[in-house]
């Protein structure tokens, strides 16, 4: 695949079995994200590149993984898995280096991971100086089976949760589309992986997915709007109400709404898959400036805010001041979604947590 146009996208393909090079960019700035680049002479080959972007991509068992040649800008190359190629994994000819961060360069000779340019954040067969490099036995790859062309990570993968935590992710997936960026080791800290896979655990059930359609969203808050305030001495309340009662203190109040709001757009790493689009369907902002905003229409990870942690960390009969500041986090929290929610249903909530507040507020 030549490209020696401005700027191109090469996105989802694999790309094998070329004589010089699965994808040539000369005097350009592609955009090379999502694909699988295999049993090439080189992988990825930039002819006095400009500023060419090389994301979320496996690039394996070519000869050079990917090769610099007299680059005339700086290149980003970041999240990639380039793994068992034969003769190097990154090579750079003289030219302006490529800024490399959270990939995973294994298993090529010995010294030829990084040939004449330095990464950060990354896994490398042998080590290298770098700020957040990590290393690892090389007979035990961080990957699934490379054997088999599977890059997936680990589940006890040493490249889980430890990417750069001060880049920028908005509006990026992984190589199978799963949202970046992910809690991987399960610790409540989300932290980008390194290499071209986010290791995706999000289980298959969630609480708040009232409706059982995978995703956390508009539809299950309006099953919670609906039964808000509602108690265990409704005659309904075991059959229709208590998967409502979130916090378990048989009543759906605001207590509910802190945990819901903490699970917000939650969904199965099989719905990511489905939900390139999100932000334009839900009215979510995110993505990259420029052109690549234009072809990548993704939504910002899924962490919690501070004030949503916070809300959700509820004792079972909290003091007035308690209840107070958690209303206020919740309607914090509304306000930040507001965009994403149909208008009766949000004036609904609103309305009820505010006059809720000011009870509160003129009891003390």
């Amino acid at each position: 695949m030549n490209i020696n146009v401005e700027q191109a996208l090469v996105d989802g393909f694999t790309i094998k079995d070329c004589s010089l090079a699965g994808v040539y960019c000369e005097r350009s700035s592609p955009l090379i994200l999502h694909n699988k680049i295999a049993d090439n002479a080189v992988g990825i080959y930039c002819f006095k590149s400009e500023q060419p972007v090389i994301k979320n991509n496996w690039i394996y068992r070519n000869d050079y993984g990917l090769y610099f040649y007299e680059p005339a800008g700086t290149a980003t190359v970041r999240n990639n898995t380039v793994a068992n190629n034969t003769i190097a994994g990154i090579y750079m000819n003289t030219g302006q280096d490529p800024e490399i961060s959270n990939c995973i360069i294994w298993g090529h000779p010995k010294g030829y991971d990084l040939v004449d340019c330095n990464s950060i954040y990354s896994c490398i067969t042998d080590g290298d100086i770098g700020q957040g490099n990590i290393d690892g036995d090389p007979n035990y790859p961080p990957f699934v089976n490379g054997a088999d062309d599977d890059y997936h990570l680990e589940p006890n993968s040493p490249c889980t949760d430890v990417g750069d935590p001060d880049a920028s992710y908005s509006g990026e997936r992984d190589i199978d589309k799963h949202l970046r960026v992910l809690d991987g080791d399960g610790d409540d800290d989300k932290r980008v992986d390194m290499g071209a896979d986010e290791y995706c655990d999000e289980g298959y059930d969630n609480d708040a997915d009232f409706n059982l359609d995978d995703i956390v969203d508009t539809n299950d808050l309006r099953e919670l709007a609906a039964a808000w305030l509602i108690d265990d001495s409704d005659p309904c309340w075991a059959t229709n109400y208590d998967k409502y009662d979130l916090n378990t203190d048989d009543v759906i109040n605001y207590g509910d709404f802190a945990y819901f709001a903490k699970e917000w757009l939650w969904m199965t790493c099989e719905k990511m898959q489905g939900y390139e689009m999100m932000e334009m369907m839900m009215g979510m902002g995110g993505g990259m400036a420029g052109a690549e905003s234009m072809v990548i229409s993704e939504p910002a990870p899924l962490a919690p805010t501070a004030a949503q942690k916070e809300a959700s960390e509820m004792p079972a009969e909290p003091s007035v001041e308690k209840q107070i500041e958690q209303i206020k986090q919740s309607l914090n929290w509304l306000y930040e979604v507001r965009e994403t929610i149909d208008e009766e249903t949000w004036l609904s909530l609103t309305g009820s947590l505010e006059e809720m507040l000011k009870e509160l507020e003129n009891s003390q």
